[in-house]
């Protein structure tokens, strides 16, 4: 918890740290978390969690502002 927002992790056993959001196909089920983070946090970022290697994406809403 921040003090103006908040903060969440989501981790994850893929060793892949470099991620970049992309349009997904119109027509597909999946594909959009990033561009959604990407969207509406103030910032976000990926890491490696040691010592498993297990990756987590972060990303912070701030209170009061969107995007």
């Amino acid at each position: 918890m921040l003090s103006d927002g908040v903060r969440v992790a989501v981790y994850d056993d893929s060793p892949a740290a470099h991620l970049e959001p992309l349009a997904p196909a119109w027509d597909g089920e999946g594909g959009r978390g990033l561009l959604l983070v990407q969207a509406l946090a103030q910032a976000w970022g990926v890491a490696t969690a040691r010592p498993y290697g297990r990756k987590h994406v972060w990303f912070e809403l701030r209170s009061g502002s969107g995007g």
